[in-house]
């Protein structure tokens, strides 16, 4: 018989999922199958040009290194370091986390998900989610399951900047729509969250810590809980302000109904999608004391 205290620290990780599967078939619906959310998708691909020249290689090249040799190398390194600190089980879920996520975003792009046909466009397939980006933010997501409680707060910011620039780049380099890398962060949060209230059920093990006594000074991530507001205000403001002074150098005098301003929106929309499913995940953990699943 579970212990009450795993159960209700279960509870949030499966509410987290459930709201990020059914934030991925709400965009699904909203812009893949109707006409001006297509429409809209289309307008904000066309206007990678904005950045047309050595960024979009830039974008172009760092795709091109994310191949199956370096999947495995981040896979490894996330296993090692769970390893190294003494926890197989959360070495099991990182790999658990990368691989299912990119199979879910596989089988829903190739399998389950139909693209009709409503705007043409350059990408003929059906491209939801992304793959990469799929492989971008899941790295990250895992690395916030792996490290140690202290640095789960900056092991979100990576996943956040890892998990936007990768979504970003599949736009620029013309590989993806920007839907496709939202779609991917609320891939890879759905599948973590799961598979980490999975490892709470059936994983070894007492892994809830008790809650401090009254009085007591909060210790690891219950010190950091009340600063996960601000880790999200902050990192959607830098990226605010990024695109916006992107925007000013490369588009000024361009009407802001341009594609080109599309294209910075969704840039920034990409970003705030991979920071709120680190913050997410960070927050979520954070009401379990100073382990993550299984450790």
């Amino acid at each position: 018989m579970r212990a009450p205290r795993r159960d209700r620290a279960e509870r949030p990780l499966l509410v987290l999922a459930l709201l990020a599967g059914s934030a991925l078939l709400a965009l699904y619906f909203a812009v893949v199958r109707t006409y001006w959310g297509q429409r809209l998708d289309e307008h904000a691909f066309v206007g990678r040009a904005v950045i047309g020249g050595r960024p979009a290689e830039g974008a172009d090249d760092l795709l091109s290194i994310i191949s199956t040799g370096t999947l495995a190398l981040a896979i490894v390194g996330l296993i090692a370091l769970a390893l190294l600190r003494g926890k197989p089980a959360l070495a099991l879920l990182a790999l658990l986390v990368v691989a299912g996520s990119l199979l879910v975003t596989e089988v829903l792009k190739l399998v389950v998900l139909e693209r009709p046909p409503l705007v043409p466009s350059a990408v003929l397939d059906n491209s939801f989610p992304s793959g990469h980006a799929t492989i971008g933010i899941a790295v990250g997501l895992a690395m916030v399951m792996v490290v140690p409680a202290g640095l789960r707060v900056a092991a979100g910011i990576g996943a956040a900047i890892l998990g936007a620039g990768v979504g970003i780049a599949t736009v620029a380099a013309g590989w993806h729509r920007p839907s496709d890398a939202v779609a991917a962060c609320l891939v890879a949060l759905a599948v973590a969250a799961a598979l980490s209230a999975a490892m709470l059920r059936w994983g070894p093990g007492e892994d809830v810590e008790e809650e401090p006594a009254a009085g007591s000074r909060p210790h690891g991530l219950a010190r950091l809980r009340l600063g996960t507001p601000e880790l999200i205000l902050g990192v959607l403001s830098l990226g605010a302000g990024g695109l916006f002074l992107l925007a000013l150098l490369r588009a000024e005098g361009v009407p802001w109904t341009s594609a080109g301003v599309g294209f910075l929106l969704s840039a920034g929309a990409i970003a705030a999608s991979a920071a709120i499913a680190a913050a997410a995940l960070v927050a979520t953990l954070g009401r379990r004391g100073d382990e993550a699943p299984g450790a």
